[in-house]
C-alpha cells in the first residue's frame, strides 16, 4: 500500500509519520531515501524546516530529540521559542512527547500469553522499568491474574513506579477506567522480609543486618517453607536483591497449571551497587532459554557521558573481564556495541549502544574539599542565572548519605536564597524548584538533565569495582560534571586523571 501511494506522485511525495511508525521493520528501509522535515511555529504560522542531520557544537541536543509531533500536524502548545540558553533547550525538549524505540516496542508487544518466567537485562538507561510497567498492565488485562506484586530494593523508586504504571495503563487504552491499585502491590524488599519474619515469629534483624537482605532471606528460608500467595511477581533492579532474596520472593508465586512461574525479572549487573551475588536462575525453577532478552540501546545519557563512565570503570576493573559487559563486547548476533580503540596509545571504550550525542562531560579535580565545593557552587549559580536552568533539572550525586547532608549545608551557605535539599530513600516528584543532593543508591532508576557527580574520589572500591560510581556517572541526560579532590583514593584519582586527559584529547581522527 505504501508502494502504491508513493508511486502515485509525479513530482513530490510528502511522507508523514511519527518516529515510532517509521521504526517498524517494513518502513525502516524508507528512511535513508527521505529528506526529513520538522513542523515548527514561526510567529502565527506553521512551517516545515529541514531537520538537522548532525549535531552542531553550539547546540546541546541531537536532532532526533527535537522532532515535533508531525503525526497530528501540530507543534505542542507549550513549545517555547527556540532559545540559545541551556535552560531554553531543556524546556523545548521537555515539551516533546517521548516515543518508544523499536527495541522497546518489540518488548512491550512480546507474547506473554503462556504466563511463564521472563528475564530482561539491559544497559543503564535502556528502559527496563518502562517495560516492567507495560508488562504489569498487560498481565492485569490479559493473563487473568488478580494479585500482582512488584518488588524493588530502592525505596525512592516507588513514586516513579506508580507514575509509570499509570502512564502505561493510559497508553494501552485504559484511560477511561481508574488504575486497579487494589490488584497491584508495590513492596520494598525490606518491607517484604520484615512481614515474612513477623509471620513466623522471628525478631527484627539486628542493626548490622538491616541492609543484609541475603542474611534476612536465608533466616526465613531456614525457619519455614513459604506458601505461594501471589499470582505474578515482577522484580525491578533485581541485582540489588541477591540470590537468597530472589529464591524467597519466587517461592511466593503461584505456579500456573502447567508448572510455570509467572515471574518477570529486570536487572543490570553493572549497576550492582550493593555487590549482591548474581542469582542462579535454575535454583528458582526459572528456565531462561528462549525467555531472556537483552536491551542493548541506551536513551538516557549521551554517548560522551556513557563513555566517560565506562572508561573510568575500566581503569578499576577491565571491561573485557567483566561478565556483565560480555553481551556488548561480543554479542551472539550483530556488531559489537562496546568497542575498544586507542587514544594516545591507551585503551578507550566506545559506547555504540548510546542513541544520543551531546556536550562533552568534564572532570575537575581540586586541591581540597573546600575548593571543590566553591567551584560547584559557582557552576550551579551560573547554570541557574546565566543559562536559565530550572533548579529541579540539576542533581548533585555524592557517595554517601552523610556526605549529602554536609554538601547541602555547604552549598546552601554559599548560595543564600537558593533551595537545596539532601534527599535519600524517597522519591523526587515535585522537586522542580530545588537542587537536590542525593546518592547513587537512591537515584538509581532516575535521571536528570544536569548531574554533578561530586566527591568522585571518595567512592568505595570492592574487588576492583566501583558500581555506585558507574551509576552516578550514568544519571545525566545532557550535561555531566565530575568533581573530586587530588587527596582521595589513589586508584580513583589516577583513573580520573587518565580519563580526563583522554576525554579532553577527544577521538582519534
Amino acid at each position: 500500500m505504501v508502494n502504491v501511494g508513493i508511486s502515485r506522485a509525479r513530482q513530490l511525495c510528502i511522507f508523514i509519520a511519527s518516529e515510532d511508525e517509521v521504526a517498524q521493520l517494513w518502513m525502516e528501509q524508507l528512511v535513508e531515501a527521505l529528506a526529513p522535515r520538522v513542523l515548527r511555529r514561526v510567529g502565527p504560522r506553521l512551517v516545515w524546516e529541514e531537520a538537522r542531520t548532525e549535531l552542531k557544537q553550539e547546540h546541546l541536543f541531537s536532532a532526533q530529540l527535537l522532532v515535533a509531533d508531525v503525526a497530528t500536524n501540530e507543534v505542542p502548545a507549550s513549545l517555547p521559542p527556540a532559545g540559545t540558553t541551556l535552560g531554553a533547550q531543556i524546556e523545548q525538549r521537555r515539551a516533546l512527547r517521548p516515543l518508544l524505540s523499536r527495541e522497546q516496542r518489540l518488548l512491550v508487544d512480546r507474547d506473554l500469553s503462556d504466563a511463564g518466567p521472563r528475564v530482561v537485562r539491559g544497559v543503564a538507561g535502556s528502559g527496563k522499568t518502562l517495560i516492567l510497567a507495560h508488562w504489569a498492565v498487560r498481565a492485569l488485562r490479559g493473563l487473568q491474574v488478580h494479585d500482582i506484586v512488584i518488588v524493588f530494593a530502592n525505596a525512592a523508586l516507588e513514586p516513579l513506579l506508580r507514575r509509570m504504571l499509570a502512564d502505561a495503563w493510559k497508553q494501552q487504552g485504559q484511560g477511561g477506567t481508574p488504575f486497579p491499585w487494589d490488584r497491584v502491590h508495590l513492596v520494598h524488599i525490606r518491607t517484604l522480609l520484615s512481614d515474612l519474619r513477623g509471620e513466623i515469629g522471628l525478631d527484627p534483624p539486628a542493626e548490622t543486618h538491616t541492609w543484609d537482605y541475603e542474611h534476612q532471606a536465608r533466616t526465613v528460608l531456614e525457619a519455614t517453607t513459604p506458601k505461594p500467595r501471589f499470582d505474578a511477581v515482577l522484580i525491578d533492579e533485581a541485582q540489588d536483591l541477591g540470590h537468597d532474596p530472589m529464591r524467597l520472593v519466587t517461592s511466593l508465586v503461584k505456579p500456573t497449571r502447567d508448572g510455570r512461574l509467572p515471574v518477570m525479572v529486570f536487572y543490570d549487573n553493572a549497576q550492582n551497587v550493593y555487590d549482591r551475588k548474581t542469582p542462579r536462575w535454575a535454583d528458582f525453577g526459572i528456565e531462561t532459554r528462549g525467555r531472556s532478552d537483552v536491551m542493548r540501546e541506551s536513551f538516557r545519557s549521551t554517548r560522551q557521558c556513557t563513555e566517560l563512565a565506562l572508561n573510568v570503570v575500566h581503569r578499576l576493573h577491565p571491561l573485557d573481564r567483566d561478565a556483565s559487559m560480555r553481551e556488548l563486547i561480543k554479542p551472539r548476533s550483530g556488531p559489537p556495541l562496546l568497542c575498544r580503540e586507542d587514544r594516545d596509545g591507551l585503551p578507550w571504550w566506545r559506547a555504540d549502544f548510546c542513541s544520543v550525542d551531546g556536550h562533552p562531560p568534564e572532570i575537575r579535580l581540586y586541591g581540597s574539599f573546600e575548593e571543590e565545593c566553591s567551584a560547584v557552587a559557582e557552576q550551579v549559580e551560573r547554570w541557574l542565572t546565566r543559562e536559565e536552568v530550572r533548579p529541579g533539572d540539576i542533581r548533585i550525586i555524592v557517595p554517601k548519605k552523610r556526605l549529602a547532608e554536609t554538601i547541602r549545608e555547604v552549598l546552601a551557605a554559599r548560595m543564600r536564597g537558593r533551595k537545596f535539599q539532601a534527599r535519600t530513600s524517597r522519591g523526587f516528584e515535585g522537586m522542580g524548584d530545588v537542587v537536590v543532593v542525593s546518592t547513587p543508591h537512591s537515584f538509581k532508576g532516575y535521571d536528570a538533565e544536569i548531574v554533578v557527580a561530586m566527591a568522585a574520589d571518595a567512592y568505595h572500591i570492592k574487588g576492583g569495582r566501583a558500581s555506585a560510581l558507574y551509576v552516578a556517572l550514568t544519571r545525566s541526560r545532557s550535561v555531566l560534571w565530575v568533581t573530586g579532590t587530588t587527596g582521595g583514593d589513589k586508584r580513583l584519582v589516577r583513573a580520573l586523571r587518565e580519563v580526563k586527559r583522554l576525554n579532553d584529547l577527544g577521538p582519534t581522527a
